[in-house]
């Protein structure tokens, strides 16, 4: 667009073929210290998880995260509940639909319920790197399927849910699965 930029405390003149160069470099140089932080911090994190000290950044719903510790808060009632509900034979839509006529404040839906159903950090343990950031450019999140080692920590925190009934629901999701299946292809499936 012909347009011409001046920085004036590092002297770069952007009409230079100089100053072209010039900030070339420096962006090439940013570029590999932003590369050299990255690898630094993903090394940083896999310590941790090899010994079991990663948490993460974000708590799962139903805990409170205080000094790098996982804390049940008062939603925790609902994630028993929602495993009492499931373990007396309620589906997980109809547990969506329960806890959304009883509370407005959170939007529930199967999906938000199934995660919970099969989150392992209800009962004190944690599976860590489910997910990672991928190392070239673009950066993107993506689930982990074997690409990168994996860690199970126990008692990695207070639980809330016990692990039979944990077991349990894990049994009766395998179970209602194996039954969907057996019973030909779903209404919508092709």
């Amino acid at each position: 667009l012909g347009v011409v930029v001046v920085f004036e405390e590092q002297g770069i003149d952007t009409s230079q073929m100089l100053g072209e160069m010039q900030l070339t470099m420096f962006a090439l140089a940013a570029q590999e210290e932003s590369t050299s932080i990255s690898q630094n911090m993903r090394r940083s994190y896999q310590m941790r998880m090899e010994t079991g000290q990663f948490v993460g950044c974000k708590a799962p719903f139903g805990f409170d995260l205080k000094d790098g510790k996982l804390i049940p808060n008062s939603d925790a009632k609902t994630v028993n509940r929602i495993f009492d509900l499931y373990s007396s034979g309620i589906g997980m839509q109809q547990i969506a639909t329960l806890l959304n006529s009883q509370d407005s404040s959170k939007k529930w839906g199967r999906s938000s319920v199934s995660c919970i159903l099969q989150n392992e950090r209800y009962v004190g343990n944690a599976l860590l790197q489910k997910r990672f950031t991928t190392s070239s450019i673009p950066f993107r999140q993506v689930v982990n399927h074997g690409d990168m080692p994996q860690y199970y920590v126990e008692h990695s925190h207070q639980s809330i849910v016990p692990s039979s009934r944990y077991d349990h629901c894990l049994l009766l999701r395998k179970e209602r699965n194996q039954t969907v299946r057996h019973n030909g292809p779903h209404l919508f499936t092709h």
